[in-house]
C-alpha cells in the first residue's frame, strides 16, 4: 500500500520518528521477511526464522553474498527500531510495497507499481543517515524512481532486483533478519505443481537477495534447476508462451553460479521479466 510524500511527512509526524530512524526503517524493510508475505497462498513456504545474524560492515556491490559478517556495527543495529516498536510497523509497512512491486511484475501489471515506488523513492531524512548506510539508501530511492519511469518489463525488473541488493546491502551493516530454509513443494507434470515451485523458488531467491542470504538463494536456484515444463503444457499459449519458457528455464540454469550481489540481481531481473509474458500468453490472469 502506497503513500504520497506528503502522506509520509503526515505519518512520521505521527509516529514522531527521526528522519534517521524513518529513513533506516524503509532502507530495512526486507527486515520484515516472510512475516509480511501473503504466504497463504499454495505457492508459498514460511522461510524466515526468529533469529538474526551477527551484525557485519556493508559489503561492496561486487563483494560475494555469501562471504561471512566481519566486524561488529552496534552503533548502527542502534537506531534501528524495536521489535514491536512503530518503527518496526513502518518498516513492515515498507516491506509490503516490495511485495506489491514483485506482484506487479509477475503479472504484467506495472502501473500497479508506481504508487508503491513513488513511496520508496520519497522518504525523508536520507542525508541524515550515517555514511555506511548511505549507499543503500541511496541505491534503494534510485532504483524505486527506475520503476515509477519505466515503461517495460526488463527496466522494472531490473530495478525491482536492486531493491532487494539495497535492502540486503543495509542488512549486512546491521543486525538483518535470517532464514531457516525448507524443502520446496512437491512437482508433478501439471502447470499447477509448476507453478508452485517456481512461485516457492522467487521467494527464496528474493530473500537470497534483502537479507542476504546464500542458503536461500542456492535453495531457489536448485528448486528450479531441474523444473522444465513438460509436454505439451504451453500448448495453449503457442510459440509466444514457449519462447518465455525456453528463456525462463536457461535462465533458471544460470542462478547457481551467480555468486555476487550484482551479479544474483541481473540473474533475478532476467528471470523475473519472462514471468508476464508466459501469463500473459497463457491467459493466466490474477
Amino acid at each position: 500500500m502506497g503513500c504520497s510524500p506528503r502522506g509520509m511527512r503526515s505519518l512520521r509526524s505521527v509516529l514522531r520518528l527521526p528522519p534517521t530512524l524513518l529513513v533506516a526503517a524503509v532502507v530495512a524493510a526486507g527486515c520484515a521477511g516472510a512475516a509480511v508475505v501473503d504466504d497463504s497462498k499454495p505457492a508459498a513456504q514460511p522461510a524466515t526464522s526468529a533469529s538474526v545474524p551477527e551484525p557485519a560492515p556493508p559489503p561492496s556491490a561486487s563483494t560475494s553474498a555469501s562471504a561471512p559478517p566481519a566486524a561488529s556495527a552496534e552503533a548502527h543495529a542502534a537506531e534501528r527500531p524495536e521489535p514491536g516498536s512503530k518503527g518496526e510497523l513502518l518498516m513492515r509497512d515498507h516491506f509490503k510495497q516490495t511485495v506489491t512491486i514483485r506482484e506487479s511484475l509477475i503479472w504484467g501489471r506495472l502501473t500497479n507499481a508506481v504508487g508503491p515506488a513513488d513511496t520508496l523513492a520519497n522518504v525523508e531524512g536520507i542525508t541524515s543517515l550515517p555514511k555506511t548506510w548511505q549507499a543503500s539508501a541511496t541505491l534503494l530511492s534510485d532504483s524505486a524512481k527506475r520503476i515509477s519511469e519505466g515503461s517495460d518489463v526488463a527496466t522494472v525488473a531490473a530495478a525491482t532486483a536492486d531493491i532487494g541488493r539495497a535492502c540486503g546491502l543495509c542488512h549486512a551493516s546491521s543486525h538483518g533478519p535470517s532464514v531457516e530454509v525448507k524443502e520446496p513443494p512437491a512437482v508433478d507434470e501439471s502447470v499447477t505443481s509448476r507453478m508452485r515451485r517456481h512461485k516457492w523458488a522467487g521467494e527464496r531467491l528474493w530473500e537470497g537477495l534483502y537479507v542476504p542470504s546464500n542458503e536461500a538463494w542456492m535453495a531457489g536456484a536448485k528448486a528450479l534447476e531441474l523444473d522444465p515444463f513438460a509436454g505439451d503444457a504451453l500448448k495453449k499459449g503457442g510459440v509466444h508462451a514457449r519462447g518465455a519458457a525456453s528463456r525462463f528455464n536457461t535462465q533458471a540454469k544460470k542462478l547457481g553460479q551467480a555468486k555476487t550481489s550484482e551479479a544474483r540481481g541481473a540473474a533475478y531481473a532476467e528471470l523475473l521479466s519472462t514471468c508476464s509474458p508466459c501469463h500473459e500468453a497463457m491467459g493466466v490472469k490474477r
